[in-house]
């Protein structure tokens, strides 16, 4: 599998103001995206979020990454960096189960 993008758009991870993780905002944000013609989004890999999201918060993410509705050609990016690399390959296995479309 390739990349077909020439670019691909960080998407900051969105929080509520007791910096609980925001599934929504940050859904809403890849849609606006989508709208304004990106095909390819990096998430969780450029903007800090291997370090400010634990385990479960990037598994939250992936599980509702289904409900963006983006078509099978939409890439979307997903870094697993973590401290743990037990962690990391857990987070592997989960994106590689849940999301149907490409995942890199």
């Amino acid at each position: 599998m390739s990349l077909t993008n020439n670019y691909h758009i960080a998407v900051p991870t969105a929080f509520h103001e007791n910096e609980d993780l925001n599934v929504d905002a940050t859904l809403e944000h890849i849609r606006f995206l989508k709208k304004l013609g990106v095909n390819s989004v990096l998430l969780c890999a450029s903007t800090g979020e291997q370090h400010s999201l634990n385990l479960s918060g990037k598994i939250e993410l992936v599980e509702n990454l289904e409900r963006l509705d983006v078509s099978s050609d939409f890439e979307i990016l997903f870094g697993i960096s973590s401290i743990r690399q037990i962690e990391a390959k857990q987070l592997a296995s989960k994106i590689s189960r849940v999301l149907k479309y490409q995942v890199f």
